[in-house]
């Protein structure tokens, strides 16, 4: 297993080319919340993201678009190996590792290439490694769901 500066620099070589596709939100719904992603995330690159921007919307990926998941997950996973026990590597496991497999995840994860796949299933075992208290399921589904995506 990789350490964390190491699996830091494998998602950034892997998701470099992500482009956030124009004329899309980062949240679609109509809510003061959601107003909140869209102008925290606007015009944002994953990578340059700062550091507050991350932990002020820690809990916010539930509320991106299909295509703001896929641009902005990396900088939440690069947080998460860098702070393994931090709220926003919490709150990204749970996006990682829903309790079930609905459509709205299945957009999601199925936007992921092969090769982000297989990096996104490294970050997922680097979490199980450093968070002794995730339950077995929780394991075990995240695992289930990032071989198969």
């Amino acid at each position: 297993m990789p350490d964390g500066a190491v699996l830091a620099d494998l998602i950034r070589a892997t998701f470099r080319n992500i482009a956030f596709p124009r004329g899309t939100a980062a949240a679609v719904h109509d809510c003061e919340e959601c107003d909140g992603v869209r102008k925290a995330f606007s015009r944002q690159a994953p990578f340059s993201l700062p550091s507050n921007v991350l932990e002020c919307h820690h809990d916010s990926l539930p509320l991106m678009s299909p295509e703001a998941f896929h641009h902005f997950l990396p900088a939440y996973l690069i947080y998460s190996v860098n702070s393994p026990m931090s709220l926003v590597a919490q709150s990204a496991w749970f996006s990682l590792s829903p309790p079930e497999l609905d459509q709205r995840y299945a957009d999601r994860f199925g936007r992921f290439s092969e090769s982000e796949k297989a990096v996104v299933l490294q970050v997922v075992e680097f979490m199980i490694e450093a968070d002794k208290d995730l339950q077995l399921d929780e394991r075990e589904r995240a695992r289930r769901y990032w071989r198969a995506a």
